[in-house]
């Protein structure tokens, strides 16, 4: 291997753990984002924190501190359970960026309805 190189678990495994706990003291329970059973997406986390899958499965640290964000999570909405979660600027963009493409992709079959009535002489139906 090369010297230059190195792979040294344990200093993924504490750079990983001293990630996680950092952006969890830094982000509210709010804008944490939720999978579909409404506890932390450890997919959309990992994928922010740079944190690779297997990280998170044999990681203990980590899995503590999961389970750890998922109790605030929960004692959250047991506080709060008439509000609607606010949705993150991330969420958001994404929403944006998808009616853009919506957009983008009704005005390109519209482009194609009318090049085609002007090429054939008739309208293709909608």
């Amino acid at each position: 291997m090369s010297p230059l190189i190195e792979h040294d678990r344990h200093k993924i495994k504490d750079a990983s753990a001293a990630r996680l706990e950092a952006w969890i003291k830094a982000t509210p329970v709010e804008d944490v984002p939720l999978n579909q059973f409404g506890g932390a997406s450890r997919t959309r986390i990992c994928e922010l924190l740079h944190i690779t899958r297997s990280t998170v499965g044999s990681n203990a640290h980590l899995l503590r501190m999961f389970s750890e964000l998922d109790k605030q999570i929960e004692k959250r909405a047991e506080v709060e359970p008439s509000k609607k979660r606010k949705s993150t600027r991330r969420t958001r963009e994404l929403e944006f960026v998808a009616k853009l493409v919506a957009k983008a992709e009704e005005s390109e079959l519209r482009y194609a309805r009318l090049q085609y009535l002007e090429n054939y002489g008739h309208k293709l139906r909608e």
